[in-house]
């Protein structure tokens, strides 16, 4: 089927709509930055569209057709939905509406995740959050549009991705309030070796990463005995809560609700321990890069982080 719009000049919408506006020739040419004269064709060229004079001259200016005042209402619509579509009006948290997917590990959203629930409720109610532990496939997920941010460890991946740096996380020795190591300031490999371990991991971590902790307390001169290896926060913390076993874990902790008057966190006098970091990125697909919405929460991520290294 022909598209009889490809043979219509828009400009001439335009045009009819400052005429409607102006009721003026030389005024409407002053706003479109024409002559006179070339105002006067392009009404011309609107009568021979429409086939209607459109204006009658009168010593008042210029009276619009029945035809005129017809075509006014649909032609100040279209052209402003025109003009909403292909230049993005600055964004406005409090009007923006939609779904934001987010992939992070269980220790990581337990504080980022409320903090940002916060920010969207109090600037953008109409936005959903929704978040899951991290998947094997969070970056093909992100590639194909249903995740909109992961939180994880940088992948190596070819340049369709961006990596935010979100910091990096020094761990700490956590056990319970009444362990018998409660009163130490600082702890000692014999301290460390002394007692049963947690290992918390991040999901996903292969074989080769779980090698080089393991290496890392070798070079350490430690021999740890691990009751339990998992990647649930809840369930490390609920061990430690029923034994005198040590966990190594992230220093954000402290901050939780969850681990204030329960559990400490003791520093340790081992400088091969202090390999054991964890550097975090949010990685975004470059297909969500130009988003208003999207922009808005990478913005709200990098600040909250920004305030939580601030705290440590």
């Amino acid at each position: 089927m022909e598209n009889r719009l490809s043979r219509i000049d828009l400009n001439l919408l335009i045009a009819l709509q400052v005429l409607l506006e102006e009721r003026n020739v030389t005024r409407s040419a002053e706003r479109l930055f024409i002559t006179q004269p070339a105002m006067s064709k392009t009404l011309q060229r609107l009568r021979n569209l429409f086939d209607d004079p459109l204006f009658t001259r009168t010593a008042h200016g210029l009276i619009p057709t029945p035809k005129a005042e017809q075509l006014q209402q649909p032609l100040t619509k279209v052209l402003d939905m025109m003009e909403a579509t292909i230049f993005t009006p600055e964004f406005d948290p409090s009007q923006a509406e939609g779904f934001i997917h987010i992939c992070v590990p269980e220790t990581v959203a337990i504080g980022a995740i409320p903090m940002l629930l916060k920010r969207i409720h109090d600037n953008a109610p109409n936005v959903k959050l929704q978040t899951r532990n991290i998947l094997d496939s969070h970056m093909d997920l992100l590639a194909s549009g249903a995740l909109d941010f992961s939180i994880y460890i940088k992948q190596e991946h070819k340049g369709d991705f961006e990596f935010y740096p979100l910091g990096t996380n020094t761990a700490l020795c956590w056990l319970r309030d009444k362990h018998p190591l409660a009163t130490k300031k600082v702890l000692d490999r014999e301290d460390i070796i002394s007692y049963p371990h947690v290992a918390l991991y991040l999901p996903n971590i292969t074989d080769r990463d779980l090698l080089q902790v393991e290496k890392t307390f070798e070079d350490a001169g430690i021999h740890r005995q691990t009751i339990l290896e998992t990647t649930q926060l809840l369930t490390a913390l609920e061990v430690l809560s029923l034994s005198d076993s040590l966990m190594l874990g992230p220093k954000y902790l402290a901050e939780f609700r969850l681990t204030k008057g329960h559990f400490i966190s003791k520093p340790f006098n081992i400088p091969e321990l202090n390999e054991l970091r964890i550097s975090l990125c949010l990685i975004q697909h470059r297909r969500t890069l130009n988003s208003p919405l999207h922009k808005w929460i990478r913005q709200q991520l990098l600040e909250i982080f920004e305030a939580a290294a601030s705290k440590l």
